[in-house]
């Protein structure tokens, strides 16, 4: 049982038709990545799951950025 506002880090699937995390979690969570091509390509919990994921861009002067994708 995963309770509200709680931090869950990991690292999920790494095959577009293997899903480690349950889609409902996925779906009511905010999802961040590093890499929006490996996603679409490589993460079955994403994939599968349909979720909505931000893009965490890190640049040069050390600033994090989120981007929606």
């Amino acid at each position: 049982m995963i309770v509200c506002r709680c931090l869950l880090a990991a690292i999920a699937a790494c095959r577009p038709d293997w899903q480690e995390l349950d889609s409902e979690l996925m779906r009511s969570s905010v999802v961040y990545t590093d890499s929006r091509e490996a996603c679409l390509k490589e993460s079955g919990d994403i994939i599968l799951s349909e979720v909505i994921f931000y893009l965490f861009a890190y640049f040069q002067s050390k600033n994090w950025a989120i981007g929606c994708c």
